[in-house]
């Protein structure tokens, strides 16, 4: 049982382990907080980055099509 929200299973508690004070909870809160942050920043990032190189590789296809006609 999860003694911060309780619940039996919770995901902060499975990264923290079971039997934690609470300081250690809250500075671990905090760090897996900007963990997942980033993490979700990073995602964003690499799907524009993803995005954009789609673009310029339908905008080449495009190019030499129209060039090869």
């Amino acid at each position: 049982m999860c003694q911060f929200c309780d619940k039996k299973t919770c995901e902060m508690a499975q990264f923290i382990g079971p039997q934690v004070h609470i300081s250690e909870y809250v500075r671990v809160e905090d760090k897996w907080r900007k963990m997942h942050a980033t993490r979700k920043k990073r995602e964003e990032e690499e799907a524009n980055v993803r995005d954009e190189i789609d673009y310029y590789q339908k905008a080449v296809r495009e190019y030499v099509d129209k060039k090869g006609s």
